[in-house]
């Protein structure tokens, strides 16, 4: 491929390796909350008073929902939890309700932010914070020039720098 000034440059790497990088990077962190979720929710196990909704899992944006977006100059692309996929859900008989408080009122509005360690939860059945989208964050910055650098070198570049 040749290039004939610096915006022809800029064009083809936003459309080519670097949105393949931001792919790639968006990927790996949305799998990492998702396995976050599924060994520091569901692996841990539940109650027998409680049967599971899976709404947490199901929050997760899967890799193949994300949406990339770029112009001449930027490449964009977000992960993470989508709340409205976690609903309150009513139980008739012997188990507690999904995601609502003893009184009744929903909270699966407020599930990731506790779950993630942004709010408390005193509640004496709640297990702790994961962190899950913190903890797959902070290891998606760790592994950005790795990933960044295999969609360049593919393409035939090499990033140099720290």
């Amino acid at each position: 491929m040749e290039f004939t000034n610096e915006s022809d440059l800029t064009r083809a790497l936003t459309n080519g390796p670097l949105k393949s990088g931001i792919k790639n990077f968006i990927e790996d962190i949305s799998e990492d909350i998702l396995n976050n979720v599924n060994e520091g929710i569901y692996a841990r196990g539940g109650s027998d008073n409680y049967e599971r909704t899976g709404d947490m899992a199901s929050a997760v944006i899967d890799k193949g929902d994300i949406d990339i977006t770029s112009t001449n100059y930027s490449v964009y692309a977000e992960t993470g939890m989508d709340p409205s996929k976690i609903s309150e859900n009513e139980v008739v008989g012997s188990k507690f309700n999904q995601h609502m408080s003893f009184n009744g009122e929903g909270v699966a509005d407020m599930m990731i932010s506790w779950y993630d360690g942004q709010i408390g939860n005193s509640s004496p059945y709640f297990n702790g914070a994961i962190y899950m989208l913190k903890d797959a964050y902070v290891a998606g910055q760790a592994n950005l020039k790795n990933t960044l650098g295999s969609s360049f070198a593919s393409a035939g570049f090499r990033l140099t720098g720290r």
